[in-house]
């Protein structure tokens, strides 16, 4: 069985900040001429996914107003969403050298730092953040990551049930808390929480897999499959779920399923070699053919 578990703790957090308005409202439809328009522009540009134009806008509302501190935060953001981290960090530090009590800097800073495996440095964040804005529940979130990739699981369970005390709401708080439970080996209290996950966000994909995963650490087959099948139906390029999903197909005697899901494995992952060696495992011997002797003559 397979669980990326830094990635789905990721994942599980979203970046939910609303866009900084430095400015107040622009008009729409206009060609940008100040930097509040331009600020502006880059905000819907950014909701729509287009990355590259509102990094080009926020960057002219910076030209206009070198100290537009929320035109940085929010640049930076563009930035770790193209997995430049290296840009994003810089507009984070431009963000706080202007602004030093803006938590948002911190807590995006906090997440690139994250993405980077440099723990020390996101807990730093984090806490920076929850200072300069106490009840921010996606805060103790990060924290809580941080803490539980280094292994500190009772310390990240307590920072995530900081983080549903203030926002009873949060889905990413009761995800990331299954997976805790889960690396506690508490099957159940883990399923409860992705149980609670989901029903808050039944479009959490991970959620899913993921309870899918202690189902199967406790054998309950068809709980999983149910899981893995509604996980796959959400995000069907995970191939740690297709994987998990064929251990369980060859437990219940499903043979094609099983190989139809491994081979899906292999083709979103070629390099899965656990995936590779199932297959060999259940492709069909060849058949020996044996020389037929030749008839004797009587």
């Amino acid at each position: 069985m397979r669980m990326n578990s830094l990635r789905g703790l990721i994942l599980f957090t979203a970046l939910i900040l609303s866009l900084v308005d430095l400015f107040g409202v622009a008009a729409i439809g206009q060609e940008p001429q100040t930097a509040q328009e331009f600020f502006d522009r880059g905000n819907r540009a950014y909701d729509k996914g287009d990355y590259d134009a509102a990094i080009a806008d926020y960057s002219d509302a910076i030209k206009l107003r070198p100290v537009a501190w929320g035109a940085f935060c929010n640049r930076g953001r563009a930035h770790f969403a193209k997995k430049n981290n290296a840009a994003a960090i810089a507009d984070f530090d431009a963000a706080i050298s202007i602004k030093p009590d803006y938590a948002d800097a911190f807590y995006n800073r906090g997440l690139v730092y994250l993405d980077q495996k440099e723990y020390g440095k996101t807990l730093a964040d984090c806490k920076q953040a929850i200072l300069l804005r106490p009840g921010h529940a996606d805060s103790h979130i990060v924290c809580g990551m941080a803490l539980h990739s280094t292994k500190e699981i009772d310390a990240a369970i307590r920072e995530y049930n900081i983080a549903v005390g203030y926002d009873p709401k949060n889905a990413n708080a009761f995800g990331n808390l299954g997976d805790a439970f889960g690396e506690k080996n508490d099957h159940n209290t883990a399923i409860a929480n992705y149980t609670k996950a989901i029903a808050i966000n039944p479009n959490l994909a991970l959620a899913y897999a993921h309870r899918g995963l202690q189902h199967q650490y406790l054998g309950n087959h068809l709980s999983a499959l149910a899981d893995y099948s509604q996980a796959i139906k959400l995000d069907p390029e995970d191939a740690d779920t297709y994987y998990n999903r064929a251990l369980i197909y060859l437990e219940l005697k499903k043979r094609a399923e099983a190989v139809a899901d491994l081979r899906k494995t292999v083709e979103l992952v070629p390099e899965n070699t656990d995936a590779k060696a199932e297959l060999e495992r259940l492709a069909p011997s060849p058949k020996t053919v044996r020389p037929k002797s030749k008839a004797k003559r009587p």
